[in-house]
């Protein structure tokens, strides 16, 4: 008897073991440098491509670099430069059980729940402040930190979802969330309620529906305003401005850095960079020391000293913020292009490291 229950226990504990080491997913894309720390290990290791994850998982990416991976219930979880994702719950046995829950500590998170969820399926996406409940849909997240305090911005592609806001001090905390609509958890919890619920238009919610690598950049910026979250959208996705009435002329091309702005989108998985006919620019010369970057040589057709006040809205905040910015190491540079079949020349921004700015590279 004594045997048997020896027999029992082992096989036991044995099949617990293998449950909680089982993969709950594995790496598919991976670009640059990740680290993965697995519950119960002190060191964290390197991820590869075809790596397995499971839960308990603690992800981290480095700078510039991005990691995209297929869950065992069909999930895709694409995390993007510096971020920072634990993989705090994941039980899933198909038809049986699907008890999901993925922690945004801090960075970016496209979240495509592929298979719809049923009743009885938990799957949550949790940041500091703001908690999903997921009904099948595709998710991006984006957390940070503004003036010390955690914010989060979220965005839905597809379907349907339940937010609640932590620390909110409006009635309602909890609402739902629809395709095409976004939100800042802190213009939500202390100035705005269901108001701060933004929709983009058609074009520019298909045009992130079909780029599987862009992310959400920085509804705010660490000053704490906010930013016209459509136009940084379209401008990282390649369309031309929507049509805004009262946008005097004159502006001239400006081709070249400038520190700020919100962290912008972020193609993490290109292979390639897009190809652009930019604009003709002055040649510039290696400085030998750092400039104002509105005197800066690639800035023309523009009297100078620059009038700020003719510069257009979103490179005017970014000179009036750089301080900021830079800080975080979010320089970008605008050049002009002409889009066929659009007839007018639009203006494009582009993400560049402060450090090859200071240095010209």
């Amino acid at each position: 008897m004594f045997r048997i229950i020896v027999s029992v226990f082992i096989i036991f504990s044995i099949s617990t073991a293998q449950a909680k080491n089982n993969p709950s997913g594995s790496v598919i894309k991976l670009v640059g440098k990740a680290l993965v720390l697995s519950k119960g290990e002190k060191k964290p290791t390197t991820l590869k491509k075809g790596a397995s994850v499971k839960s308990g998982d603690i992800i981290k990416t480095g700078k510039k670099s991005f990691v995209r991976i297929q869950m065992s219930d069909k999930t895709t979880l694409s995390l993007g430069p510096k971020s920072k994702l634990v993989i705090k719950h994941y039980e899933y046995k198909s038809n049986v059980i699907r008890k999901t829950i993925y922690n945004l500590q801090y960075g970016k998170l496209r979240s495509l729940i592929n298979k719809k969820a049923n009743p009885e399926d938990q799957i949550k996406i949790n940041s500091k402040v703001v908690s999903l409940a997921i009904r099948g849909t595709e998710i991006l997240s984006n957390s940070y930190l503004v003036q010390k305090k955690a914010t989060t911005d979220t965005m839905l592609l597809s379907g349907k979802a339940n937010a609640t806001v932590n620390g909110s001090s409006k009635a309602i905390k909890s609402f739902d969330v629809k395709a095409g609509q976004v939100f800042n958890s802190n213009k939500f919890a202390n100035t705005e309620g269901l108001k701060a619920l933004e929709k983009v238009s058609p074009d520019t919610l298909e045009a992130l529906k079909n780029d599987p690598n862009k992310f959400l950049p920085k509804l705010q910026l660490p000053s704490g305003e906010f930013v016209k979250f459509e136009s940084l959208l379209r401008s990282g996705l390649g369309l031309p401005s929507l049509p805004v009435a009262g946008i005097g002329a004159g502006v001239g091309a400006v081709a070249g850095a400038l520190t700020g702005a919100a962290a912008g989108m972020l193609a993490g998985g290109s292979d390639k960079e897009e190809k652009m006919k930019e604009v003709a620019v002055k040649p510039v010369k290696k400085p030998k020391k750092k400039v104002d970057m509105l005197k800066h040589s690639n800035i023309i057709e523009q009297a100078s000293p620059i009038d700020l006040a003719k510069l257009p809205e979103d490179i005017r905040d970014a000179y009036l913020k750089r301080k900021h910015m830079k800080k975080e190491n979010e320089c970008y540079y605008w050049f002009y292009k002409k889009i066929p079949g659009y007839g007018n020349t639009e203006r494009f921004r582009r993400e560049r490291d402060c450090d090859e700015y200071d240095n010209d590279l």
